[in-house]
C-alpha cells in the first residue's frame, strides 16, 4: 500500500507569499488591547458603574502624566464610546479620516457621519445650521450590537420611571445618543418588563356583589 501513495516533495509544500487562495488576517497589538478591554464591559450592569470604573483608570493615567484630572467621568464616557465605535465601525472611521466615501453596504452611510474633535463618530444630517445644541443636532452614534447600547437604554428607561418605549427612546435622543435600530434594540427590555410582577400572574376579575335593598329599582331622570 505504501507504493501507491505519492511521494511527498518539499517543493509541493511551499506556499508563495502572493498566493491569492490564502487569506491572511493580521491583528495588531492595539486591536487586541481594545477587544480585551471591550470584553470586560459586559461585566457591568449599569451605565453609571462602567463610567465610574473607567473614570478611575482615566484619573490614574492623567495623574501619571501630570495632567488635569478634572472631568474624568466625561472623559471616561467618551473613552467607552470611542472604543465601542472603533470596534464596530472601524472601516467607516478609517474612510472618514482619509476623506474617502463610505461603502454602500455601511450601516451608517445614510446618517452622513463625521468625526468631531474628540474622535467621536456623530450624525451629520441636514440640520448643521440649526439653533439646537450640538449634542442634539449631532448625536453620538452607538452600535446596536454592543453592550453599551443596552446600558444606555436601561439608564434612560429608569430615568423616565419605567414608562413606555417612546418616552425611553426620546430620553436617549435628548441625551445626545443615536443608537442604530434603537426601537428593535429596546424591544427585549420592554417585553421583559411587561412580563414581570403582577402582569405575569393569572387574570383577575372583580367579583360582583348584591344590590342593596334600599337602592331604587330604576335611576331617577335628570
Amino acid at each position: 500500500w505504501n507504493q501507491q501513495l505519492p511521494l511527498m516533495n518539499q517543493e509541493n509544500l511551499y506556499i508563495p507569499p502572493d498566493d491569492k487562495e490564502i487569506k491572511r488576517t493580521t491583528l495588531s497589538s492595539i486591536d487586541q488591547e481594545r477587544i480585551s478591554f471591550i470584553s470586560r464591559f459586559k461585566r457591568f450592569s449599569s451605565w453609571s458603574n462602567i463610567v465610574s470604573a473607567v473614570a478611575v483608570i482615566v484619573r490614574y493615567v492623567l495623574k501619571k502624566r501630570k495632567q488635569n484630572e478634572k472631568d474624568c467621568k466625561d472623559k471616561a464616557e467618551m473613552r467607552i464610546i470611542r472604543l465601542s465605535q472603533e470596534n464596530e465601525f472601524g472601516k467607516e472611521i478609517k474612510s472618514l479620516k482619509e476623506n474617502k466615501p463610505l461603502q454602500n453596504d455601511s450601516k451608517i452611510k445614510t446618517l452622513d457621519p463625521f468625526i468631531d474633535n474628540e474622535g467621536i463618530l456623530r450624525v451629520g444630517g441636514r440640520i448643521r445650521r440649526g439653533t439646537w445644541e450640538f449634542n442634539i443636532k449631532h448625536p453620538v452614534i452607538i452600535p446596536k450590537s454592543c453592550h453599551v447600547a443596552k446600558l444606555l437604554i436601561k439608564m434612560c428607561h429608569e430615568r423616565v420611571a419605567h414608562q413606555g418605549r417612546g418616552l425611553t427612546i426620546n430620553e436617549v435622543r435628548a441625551r445626545g445618543f443615536w443608537i442604530i435600530g434603537c426601537t428593535k434594540t429596546a424591544a427585549p427590555r420592554f417585553w421583559a418588563a411587561s412580563n414581570t410582577g403582577n402582569n405575569s400572574g393569572a387574570s383577575r376579575f372583580q367579583s360582583l356583589t348584591w344590590v342593596p335593598i334600599s337602592m331604587p329599582a330604576s335611576p331617577s331622570s335628570f
